[in-house]
């Protein structure tokens, strides 16, 4: 299906900019953006933001897609931890980020709803 998800940026105005590893930080967005994509069933959105927020840039990835549970929220970053099915997913994706944000001196929040979507948040401190 083409046209299948809506990408919506709203960026902040200023020229943000932290110290970091350029490499992982992609590794870590991509593997955001690609579990987006693929909580999306047919049509939907993603929003990304970015904002200072008390003195640190806050970084937002929002889908409309199938949410996370609960109680797999909680297990989220656990290595391994998957709820795809076999073949299709390692369960390292967000273990991976996860030790990539906090060796940034950063933290990663998630917010979300089954059938409604997820939200990523990603406080980076600013340079």
């Amino acid at each position: 299906m083409q046209n299948k998800i809506q990408v919506n940026k709203e960026y902040c105005r200023e020229n943000l900019s932290i110290i970091g590893n350029q490499g992982q930080l992609h590794q870590v967005f991509i593997n955001l953006l690609v579990n987006s994509v693929q909580a999306i069933k047919d049509k939907g959105n993603i929003k990304i933001k970015t904002e200072i927020e008390n003195n640190n840039i806050k970084v937002s990835i929002k889908d409309n897609g199938v949410g996370i549970s609960e109680e797999n929220l909680s297990k989220i970053f656990d290595p391994f931890f998957t709820t795809k099915e076999v073949g299709k997913g390692t369960g390292l994706g967000l273990s991976i980020s996860n030790i990539i944000i906090e060796e940034h001196k950063s933290k990663i929040y998630f917010n979300s709803e089954i059938n409604k979507g997820t939200e990523v948040i990603i406080i980076f401190p600013l340079k």
